[in-house]
């Protein structure tokens, strides 16, 4: 978990500090872990987060709780594709190198995603 946190720390959070009370890193790492758990609807990230706020609390020291669904989509939605999914990556890679492992992903959600950063569908 240290390394997801200290992967998605790195993204610029380019949010006004007014009314800001949720971490951009905290809103990342809560929707890769509920990705990884097979949540990809904001409203179902949402409801998995709100039931595993203890754990995450634990992990991230929430100060302000879980997001509400709009904010997961609009915070989520303000950074860039291609910055979202090459912090991902590289956080993939990394944990892939340190447990000598591969991490199996989606390949349908992969193929999505990428199609959304280079702004085509792939063939």
């Amino acid at each position: 978990m240290d390394g997801l946190i200290t992967a998605f720390e790195a993204i610029n959070d380019t949010r006004s500090s007014q009314g800001k009370r949720h971490s951009l890193t905290h809103i990342t790492v809560m929707f890769v872990v509920a990705m990884l758990h097979g949540y990809f609807d904001m409203e179902e990230i949402h409801d998995f987060c709100k039931s595993k706020e203890d754990w995450f609390d634990a992990r991230l020291d929430l100060w302000a709780g879980i997001p509400c669904r709009t904010t997961f989509g609009n915070v989520l939605s303000s950074i860039p594709a291609e910055v979202f999914m090459g912090t991902f990556i590289g956080w993939v890679n990394q944990v892939s190198k340190e447990q000598r492992s591969h991490i199996i992903i989606d390949g349908k959600g992969i193929k999505a995603a990428a199609e959304k950063v280079a702004g085509q569908r792939t063939p």
